[in-house]
């Protein structure tokens, strides 16, 4: 038998906004979405709402974000790496089956008051802490002049769907 593609995809609807389309600033767009979330948890039937930039497989782009991982060096003229950036709320690795292997899942209490925490995959992992856990080491996102972020989790990684036959 065939791997499924390691997220949930049997019973899930995902949604699509472009709320810059109806000229919603950032905090506009962030009460559109908690308004949209709330209406859509009392919708008879629905069982969990999650918010997320990206969805895997969904065919919407990834968002990339630099890093600078605290104490990696980086050679002559690199400050940073772009990596691939999804912005979830704690409700996404539980309603899309994706495992965190390590640490913790975010928490209604990580909010945009609390300290920045990151969920990273083992393939980011590997590349800046091979052989170790990154759970409980930071990084500066948006650059090496950037706010820091603490990793609390390694989420496993969902595997890209296969084409053609088996």
């Amino acid at each position: 038998a065939a791997a499924g593609p390691g997220v949930r995809t049997e019973g899930v609807l995902i949604m699509s906004f472009n709320t810059e389309l109806a000229r919603y600033g950032p905090d506009e767009a962030q009460r559109f979405y908690e308004r949209l979330a709330d209406e859509a948890r009392g919708t008879a039937g629905v069982e969990a709402v999650s918010l997320a930039s990206f969805i895997p497989f969904s065919g919407l782009p990834l968002g990339q974000t630099a890093i600078a991982p605290e104490g990696h060096e980086f050679p002559v003229g690199i400050e940073s790496e772009s990596v691939p950036t999804s912005y979830v709320d704690a409700d996404f690795f539980g309603l899309m089956d994706i495992t965190v292997t390590q640490g913790r899942a975010f928490a209604t209490t990580d909010t945009a008051e609390a300290p920045r925490v990151a969920i990273v995959n083992q393939r980011l992992a590997d590349l800046f802490w091979p052989g170790e856990s990154p759970v409980g080491r930071r990084f500066r996102s948006n650059g090496a002049e950037g706010p820091w972020v603490e990793i609390v989790g390694i989420a496993r990684l969902a595997r890209p769907p296969r084409v053609g036959r088996v």
